[in-house]
């Protein structure tokens, strides 16, 4: 049996250099012999002291455990892992994913997946995420930018439509142009052929282009500024639910809620018919811009695996919106 020692943060084995996690794997199938100092570490041993040098030595471990016993090989990477096609070792062939390794308990901050995407595009690889649960077991997720994109037309009425605000709704009334409204770019629910509900992002975007002309129950006429700061005291992440609304729709998406599949919209690439009637994405906003929670990425996911949508997440950076997929992956 080949001997190993350890020294710092790595295991030396006939000249090469191992890292904690190969060496814990080869202790554990029994391939190598680990001393420190002259003295010899069991399995028990030297996950103890691997732990206590390493920082998520436990979790790294679990993953380079799980993605070796499914066939892959991988190795120390730029954030944790990068890993090999099946049969191709490293010095070989080129790493196809490097992996993030992530517990189900940390929140994990917005800016880093950022610069996890930028530095997977920089490195033309594919970015997972491999998250942890309490129990052990690993769920791997692909992320990747979106710069998504549709083909509805752009509003174009030729006079501006009346509406009135009614508590959390707008409401048009008898106008001749509220079925176009409705059924060409799919703004608002129609109701008994004579009114038109709209949500408060379409109707603040209706007034952001000057097709709408709302007033309050008092009569008053609300700019966009008015409107939005109404809007804002009724929900509080208005703002940025709205950017992303106008984002979107300013990329050609028809955007409809979708409170039904626990995300803020589902989203069209164009305007639904008998050809293309289901939307193809749900969006969620990052409400808080700092940080997100797994078990939230999981659970939009899932759902949306489900579903047959797949799940993009908005981040509002100043008044820009970026976009990024999540998916469940299957190594």
């Amino acid at each position: 049996m080949i001997r190993g020692d350890l020294i710092g943060k790595s295991v030396i084995l006939d000249g090469t250099k191992l890292s904690l996690e190969e060496a814990a794997y080869s202790l554990e199938r029994k391939q190598i012999t680990l001393f420190e100092e002259g003295i010899k570490l069991e399995l028990r041993a030297f996950l103890k002291r691997a732990s206590s040098i390493l920082p998520k030595f436990e979790l790294r471990f679990l993953v380079f455990k799980d993605i070796r016993d499914r066939g892959y090989y991988l190795k120390a990477g730029p954030l944790d892992f990068r890993v090999y096609p099946r049969g191709v070792k490293s010095g070989t062939g080129e790493s196809r994913y490097i992996i993030h390794v992530l517990s189900e308990r940390e929140p994990i901050a917005v800016d880093m997946i950022l610069q996890d995407l930028e530095l997977s595009e920089n490195l033309k690889k594919r970015l997972l995420y491999a998250v942890v649960d309490e129990e052990g077991d690993i769920t791997y997720y692909e992320i990747k930018r979106r710069d998504i994109s549709g083909s509805a037309p752009p509003v174009e009425l030729s006079d501006s439509v009346n509406g009135d605000l009614l508590d959390e709704r707008v409401m048009i009334w008898n106008d001749s142009t509220l079925s176009e409204l409705n059924e060409r770019w799919w703004f608002g629910r129609l109701i008994e052929e004579t009114r038109l509900q709209l949500s408060f992002v379409e109707s603040a975007y209706l007034i952001e282009k000057g097709s709408l002309m709302l007033t309050d129950p008092e009569g008053e006429v609300l700019n966009l500024e008015r409107f939005i700061e109404i809007s804002s005291a009724i929900e509080g992440n208005f703002v940025k639910k709205y950017l992303t609304y106008r984002d979107l729709r300013d990329r050609g998406m028809v955007v409809k809620t979708g409170f039904k599949f626990g995300s803020h919209f589902r989203v069209y690439e164009e305007i639904p018919g008998e050809t293309s009637y289901h939307s193809r994405y749900l969006v969620h906003v990052l409400i808080d811009d700092r940080e997100v929670r797994l078990p939230e990425i999981s659970r939009a996911v899932r759902l949306a695996h489900g579903v047959r949508k797949q799940m993009i997440f908005a981040v509002i950076l100043d008044e820009r919106v970026e976009y990024f997929e999540a998916r469940w992956m299957r190594l």
